[in-house]
């Protein structure tokens, strides 16, 4: 049985991004869990697209972490390890810290309107309890900062690294616990929109900390440590 059966034929007009977002899409969602071989050959016959994109596709997305390539094997969906999840929050700490800092004097009403109504969605999306749903309003609550900070090279890196924690609520269909996430939440969005940067870091930190231990708690509870270095 092919690896790649959930994806649907692409376009004969396809171009490698469309490729790219079609391989992301289905890795993001689930359909590619981590772990699962990603052959070009698959992918030439399911997306109905040549190998040179197909290959470049696959190139872009090893870039952005969401395959790994192994000598003498092959390339595979990316799962997660120790390693990779702290490598992950020590940059997302260095990011929220930056993205803070550069738009703390744009703050205007926007932002501050912004950043309620995205909480609200997370909250909403909670109570719900949908564990995708969840993770994908969590992500666009922080995201707010990096859209106002006007960088658009911090944009891209902060994309880069949420498409990793994606990766390890889908390999176990968890949410992080949704009253200690909202309570969580509460007192950052209090921070975000007070006067005080300082406390806003240090708010940074202790979120970071709080979502580290989460993060590993549950993808550490059944995951396969990954081969590749």
């Amino acid at each position: 049985m092919s690896n790649v059966k959930a994806i649907q034929p692409l376009p004969s007009v396809t171009r490698r991004s469309l490729v790219v977002d079609a391989l992301r899409e289905a890795i993001l969602s689930g359909e590619l869990p981590p772990g699962t071989k990603i052959t070009e050959m698959d992918l030439v016959a399911r997306l109905h697209v040549s190998r040179g994109p197909i290959r470049e596709g696959i190139r872009e997305l090893i870039d952005e972490g969401l395959l790994f390539s192994q000598p003498y094997t092959g390339t595979y969906v990316t799962t997660m390890d120790e390693k990779t999840i702290g490598e992950a929050y020590g940059l997302r700490r260095v990011l929220e810290k930056y993205a803070f800092t550069l738009v703390w004097p744009r703050r205007d009403t926007e932002f501050k309107r912004t950043l309620m109504r995205r909480y609200e969605a997370l909250l909403v999306a909670a109570e719900r309890g949908g564990a995708a749903e969840e993770m994908s309003a969590e992500i666009d609550f922080h995201s707010v900062p990096y859209e106002f900070a006007g960088d658009s090279l911090l944009m891209h890196t902060w994309r880069h690294v949420t498409r990793r924690m994606q990766l390890c609520f889908i390999l176990h269909r968890a949410a992080p616990d949704s009253p200690n996430s909202v309570r969580m939440h509460e007192r950052f969005l209090e921070l975000a929109l007070g006067e005080n940067l300082e406390l806003m870091h240090k708010e940074i930190d202790e979120h970071m900390d709080l979502g580290l231990t989460q993060m590993r708690g549950i993808c550490m509870a059944a995951s396969p440590a990954q081969d590749a270095g």
